[in-house]
């Protein structure tokens, strides 16, 4: 309800979404990643790399691409 002050419930999800990465909500489930250690996106806004990846996680995993299409993904 608006004026209300934000429960503790509500707290801790909005920690969450704060601290994570990129999602996506659907009807029953939201799907959340972690931030990337390393982003690299063209002046398009694609991600792009010529020379690595374009993405990395803090688990080592890493997607390479270049004007946005997907060229490899290492777990």
């Amino acid at each position: 309800m608006l004026g209300t002050a934000p429960d503790l419930a509500w707290e801790g999800c909005r920690e969450v979404a704060l601290a994570s990465g990129p999602w996506w909500p659907f009807a029953d489930v939201a799907v959340m990643s972690e931030r990337p250690t390393l982003l690299r996106l063209n002046a398009q806004g694609q991600l792009h790399s010529d020379d690595g990846p374009a993405v990395t996680w803090p688990d080592g995993k890493q997607v390479w691409a270049r004007d946005g299409a997907v060229t490899e993904a290492r777990p």
